[in-house]
C-alpha cells in the first residue's frame, strides 16, 4: 500500500490514468482483513474448551503485545504453565509486595509438595520439574487404566522385552516415593522398547524366565529401585537404579548396570529419573544384540 502511494504521489500530473476506484478499494480492504496476533489468542482460546484464556499469554517485555506474546503450555495434559505456583514459593509472595502489587495472569493453579520436598526451596526449579513429572506420571496411570489412552504396542523388528517385578530397596522415609519411581521408570522403558509385558507378580523368582519364553520375548529386564542416606550430607540420599538384563534364549546376562545420583540438588524422584536416562542410553550395547 504504502509502495503504492509512493508511486501515485511522484506521478506527473499530465499522465492521466483511468481507475476503477471499486477495484481498488477491494484490492485495499484485503489488507484490512488479515489474522492478527489478537485473532491468533482469540482463536487459540476458543479451540481449546476453555483450557487456556486470554490473560494466559504475555507480551515480551520489550515489544509491543500486538508485535509479539507469549504463553508456555504442557501438551499432556493441556496446561497453562504460567498459571503454576508451587505453594510457599518466596518469588511470586514477594513480587506481590513491591511495584504497586502483583497480579498472577489467568486462573492461578497452586501445587502442594508432598513432605519428602518440603525441605527444598520452593522456588527451585527440581522442585517444580518434581511436580510436573508426578502430575504426569499419575495423569498417565489413570488413562491407561482407564483405557483412555491405549498401551503402546510392539515395534515390528524391535526386540520384545519382560520386565520383571520392580525390587523396592528404598530406605523407611523414601517408601512413599516408590509408586511414583516406579510410573517413570516404566514410562521410560516403554519409550525404550514399546509394547513390552510387565510381570504381575510380587518379586522376581525362579518362574519368570519362563514367563518371559512364554510370551515370546527378547529380553528379561529385573530392576531394583535402591536409596542410602549420605553420612554428613544434611539429609541428602543416593538414589541407584539397578538392572540386570538376560538374554531369554540362553539364559546368559546382558547387561549388568547401577545408574545413581545423589539429592543434593535434584529431588529423589529426578535422581531416580537421571539413573533411568542412563539406563536408556546405555541400552544401546544390548538391546539390538539378538
Amino acid at each position: 500500500m504504502v509502495k503504492r502511494l509512493l508511486a501515485f504521489a511522484r506521478q506527473s500530473p499530465a499522465e492521466d490514468r483511468l481507475l476503477d476506484m471499486n477495484e481498488l478499494l477491494r484490492e485495499e480492504a484485503g489488507l484490512l482483513e488479515r489474522t492478527t496476533l489478537a485473532d491468533v489468542i482469540r482463536l487459540l482460546v476458543e479451540q481449546s474448551g476453555g483450557l487456556l484464556a486470554a490473560e494466559d499469554f504475555n507480551p515480551l517485555p520489550c515489544s509491543d503485545p500486538n508485535c509479539c506474546s507469549f504463553t508456555y503450555v504442557a501438551r499432556r495434559p493441556l496446561i497453562p504453565l504460567t498459571r503454576i505456583v508451587i505453594a510457599n514459593d518466596p518469588v511470586p509472595q514477594a513480587l506481590r509486595r513491591v511495584f504497586g502489587g502483583y497480579r498472577h495472569f489467568g486462573r492461578e493453579i497452586v501445587w502442594n509438595v508432598p513432605d519428602v520436598l518440603k525441605n527444598y526451596m520452593p522456588h527451585d526449579m527440581p522442585v517444580y520439574l518434581d511436580m510436573a513429572l508426578r502430575k504426569y506420571y499419575l495423569t498417565r496411570r489413570q488413562a491407561l487404566d482407564e483405557g483412555v489412552i491405549p498401551a503402546l504396542e510392539p515395534v515390528p523388528g524391535r526386540a520384545r522385552l519382560y520386565v520383571a517385578p520392580v525390587k523396592n530397596s528404598l530406605t523407611k522415609l523414601l517408601q512413599g516415593e516408590f509408586a511414583i519411581m516406579r510410573e517413570g521408570l516404566l514410562d521410560t522403558l516403554d519409550t525404550l522398547a514399546p509394547g513390552y509385558i510387565l510381570d504381575t507378580g510380587t518379586a522376581y523368582d525362579a518362574t519368570t524366565m519362563q514367563k518371559a519364553a512364554a510370551a515370546g520375548c527378547d529380553f528379561l529386564v529385573v530392576p531394583e529401585i535402591e536409596a542410602h542416606k549420605l553420612p554428613n550430607e544434611g539429609g541428602s540420599y543416593y538414589v541407584s537404579l539397578i538392572q540386570t538384563v538376560y538374554r531369554v534364549g540362553d539364559g546368559n546376562a546382558v547387561s549388568v548396570g547401577s545408574y545413581g545420583s545423589n539429592t543434593n540438588v535434584l529431588t529423589p524422584l529426578l535422581a531416580l529419573m537421571h539413573g533411568a536416562r542412563s539406563m536408556y542410553h546405555d541400552s544401546a550395547s544390548w538391546i539390538n544384540v539378538k
